[in-house]
Formats: structure tokens, C-alpha cells, sequence
């Protein structure tokens, strides 16, 4: 209870606080960089684990678009079975981005942390290449247990992917490239918008709608093609050569990745947020007594 003659102390109103389900650009960026502090606790074996896992989920949504779209490329027009491809394919990278795995593509934002010192700029470019390894440690675990003995991807779906391999490998080493930078500007887009998001729905609304987006037009992401490439040799194993997974896809396509994720999103975002905001000044309540001097 307050003395006499005083009125109660009303409580001062601190730096302003986000509200509803999203969080401010600088809490995201602040919650980005702390979990690549957290994750580097983790341990290299640890981080390759993460990694496999991420390789996998991204493989059980390539493959769930291959089965379903290929059926409808089969019954009715290819336009329609595009559709259907871009709309099934994001259920991977939603599993990644909910079940905290690491993905190579996503994985550019360790560009920033390293940039800003949270952790060592080489622990974060062996983190970039054990990501990949692992990743496509998992790709090909799916591979073979679901395609090569479980023959999953037969008759029409087995054509359908190989149909999709030839033309992976039938670009230009700078088309794939191009097509590499949208993919991953898109994915580094749909980290950031589920980063910010602090529910299950929030995180799995911003990560699909960009992943659909780049599919649909006819982006290249490594780590799905990790999956598509192995699994259109083990369909058919004239149809695309190792040699020319790595030659004609697998370096370009990785290459466009980082480009897309560091250059055009995870540097600019730093970059504008690079600074915290400034707390709002306490305000007095016109109902507070003055000090007279």
C-alpha cells in the first residue's frame, strides 16, 4: 500500500515488445544467429546427424511428388502435373525446418553468424561441408532402400523421374546456375519467414508457399536433386551417369545455391538489421506528480 499523499507508481513502459505470432526482423535475425550457436554445441557427429536426417525428409517429399505427380502427367496434362509436383514437393523442407534439420541450402545463414563472429568463420565452412555430405548421405539411404529394393518408382513414375533427370543434366552449366540462385533465394526467404514465426502452422505456411514458388518455376535445389539424380540412375542407369551428376548438375547447382542464399538474402538481411533497435523512451503519465525545483 502506498503512503499518504502519494498516488500509486504506476509501472514505466519498457522497449517495446512483438505481439502475435510473429516475431520483428531483428528477433529473427537475433534468433538465427543463436541457434547456429546452439547447433555448434552439438558436435560434429552430432551435426552430421542433422544433416542425414535433413537429406531424408527432403527425399520422402521428392519422392511423394514423383508418385502422385506422375499419375496425373499420366491422365491428364503435364501443366497440371507441374502444379501438383510444386504443391506436393514442400512437405520435405517443412519437415526440415520443424524437426530442426540441417539443410545445406538453408544452412547459408551460418554465413551470418560467421559474419558476425558468433562462431568461427571456418567452423562455419566445415559445418557447410559436412551439411552436404551428410545430406546427401540421406538422399541416397532413401535411394536405395525405397527405390532400388523397395522399387517404388516403377512403370509410369520411373519414366516420370527419368524424364525429369535428362533435362536436370541437359542445361548449360550457367542455366543450372541461374536456376540454383532462384531456388535457394526462395529457401533462405522461406527460413527467414519461418524463423520468425513462433507456431507449427506459422513455420509450415513460411516455408511452403516459397518452396511451391520455386519449384514451380523450374528451380534447381542440390539437396532434392541429391535425390532425383541417384534415383533416376538406379531406374535407369543409361538414362544419367555420375559423371554427369556432378559435371552437369550437382557443381552448378551448388554453386547457384550459395549464390542465391548468401548474396541475395542472408548478407542483405544482415546487412539491414545489422543494427539493434533502439529501446522507446519511458514516458512520464501526465497523472504523476512533477518535480518541482
Amino acid at each position: 500500500r502506498p503512503p499518504r499523499g502519494r498516488p500509486p507508481a504506476r509501472e514505466r513502459p519498457g522497449p517495446p515488445r512483438t505481439r502475435g505470432r510473429m516475431l520483428g526482423a531483428h528477433e529473427t535475425l537475433a534468433a538465427i544467429r543463436s541457434a547456429a550457436r546452439e547447433k555448434r554445441e552439438l558436435g560434429w557427429a552430432s551435426r552430421f546427424m542433422l544433416a542425414f536426417l535433413g537429406g531424408a525428409y527432403v527425399s520422402f517429399g521428392a519422392l511423394l511428388a514423383v508418385c502422385l505427380a506422375s499419375g496425373i502427367a499420366e491422365d491428364e496434362s503435364m501443366g497440371s502435373a507441374r502444379l501438383a509436383f510444386a504443391l506436393l514437393f514442400p512437405f520435405g523442407l517443412i519437415m526440415v525446418a520443424v524437426a530442426g534439420c540441417d539443410l545445406w541450402t538453408s544452412s547459408m545463414w551460418l554465413g551470418v553468424a560467421g559474419w558476425h563472429q558468433d562462431v568461427p568463420r571456418l567452423h562455419v565452412l566445415l559445418a557447410w561441408l559436412v551439411i552436404w555430405i551428410g545430406n546427401l548421405a540421406g538422399a541416397l539411404t532413401v535411394v536405395y532402400l525405397l527405390v532400388d529394393l523397395g522399387d517404388v518408382l516403377d512403370g509410369s513414375s520411373g519414366n516420370f523421374l527419368v524424364d525429369i533427370a535428362k533435362d536436370k543434366t541437359g542445361r548449360s552449366f550457367g542455366a543450372t546456375f541461374a536456376r540454383g540462385i532462384l531456388a535457394n533465394w526462395l529457401v533462405c526467404v522461406g527460413a527467414w519467414m519461418a524463423s520468425s514465426a513462433r507456431d507449427l502452422t506459422g513455420r509450415a505456411v513460411g516455408m511452403y508457399v516459397p518452396i511451391a514458388a520455386f519449384v514451380g518455376a523450374g528451380g534447381e535445389h542440390i539437396v532434392a536433386n541429391m535425390f532425383f539424380l541417384p534415383a533416376a540412375h538406379t531406374v535407369d542407369a543409361h538414362a544419367v551417369t555420375w559423371a554427369d551428376m556432378f559435371a552437369k548438375n550437382f557443381v552448378p547447382s551448388t554453386l547457384g545455391n550459395a549464390a542465391g542464399g548468401l548474396l541475395f538474402v542472408c548478407f542483405m538481411y544482415a546487412t539491414i538489421y545489422r543494427k539493434a533497435p533502439r529501446p522507446a523512451p519511458p514516458t512520464v503519465s501526465s497523472e504523476e506528480p512533477k518535480l518541482e525545483l
